[in-house]
């Protein structure tokens, strides 16, 4: 006689942490920030900046819902993060460009950005800044933008 071993009950999927929109995720954008950022910029950067936060809070990570999540941030946890603010510091040294490279942006905590150009792209005019000197360079086209 065969005996037969009783096969186990299959075992039920596992659920699915629920989606969340931006604005329920532990990231906490401080509006104060934003105030900041708006701060003795033309009044139109300062309600686009406005609106951006509200939208940031009101729209899913992932606007089709019918299918599986390309951003997954679900188990993040980000409380601990906080807004960059850009810095008006001293630039440290320009990164040095390799072969090939048109520019080159280096980011230092509490430091202004330094900008590497090379000389083909300039003469192209390419030019890469901060968003506050283009506003301050070019109001109009950093508006239209």
């Amino acid at each position: 006689m065969t005996e037969v071993a009783e096969a186990s009950p299959p075992a039920s999927p596992r659920p699915r942490p629920a989606r969340r929109g931006v604005g329920e995720l532990s990231y906490r954008l401080d509006p104060e920030a934003v105030e900041r950022l708006a701060a003795g910029g033309p009044a139109w950067l300062a309600e686009d900046r406005r609106a951006a936060l509200e939208a940031f809070g009101s729209l899913p990570i992932e606007p089709n819902q019918l299918y599986t999540s390309y951003v997954d941030l679900r188990g993040a946890d980000l409380g601990e993060v906080v807004a960059y603010e850009p810095a008006h510091g001293t630039a440290h040294d320009a990164p040095a460009l390799p072969d090939g490279t048109a520019v080159m942006a280096a980011f230092v905590e509490g430091g202004a950005p330094s900008i590497t150009i090379a000389d083909a792209a300039e003469r192209a005019g390419v030019r890469v800044e901060p968003l506050a000197a283009f506003v301050e360079r070019d109001p109009e086209a950093a508006r239209a933008l």
